[in-house]
């Protein structure tokens, strides 16, 4: 009786483990999706979500090149190169 009990339990901790990794992984933006990134109210560039998931420049502002990580301030400052969640 305990053993079914502890086994139930193990399954479900099991389960329960699955869903919360789940949760952690990162979201897929779709393949054709663009991003437009603005500073001071006017448009800076566009990206696109890269190979390996992290943003990269489809037309770069002015000191960066196509295809370049875009790169994320993570304090509060607003800067040109700022990626917004």
């Amino acid at each position: 009786m305990k053993q079914s009990f502890y086994r139930r339990l193990e399954v479900l901790e099991r389960i329960r483990l699955q869903r919360l990794k789940a949760r952690l992984l990162p979201t897929r933006a779709p393949d054709d999706f663009e991003y437009f990134h603005a500073a001071e109210g006017k448009a800076i560039g566009t990206s696109v979500m890269g190979p390996n998931g992290f943003l990269v420049w489809s037309k770069p502002p002015a000191g960066f090149q196509e295809g370049q990580p875009v790169p994320v301030d993570d304090d509060d400052t607003s800067a040109p190169n700022q990626v917004a969640a």
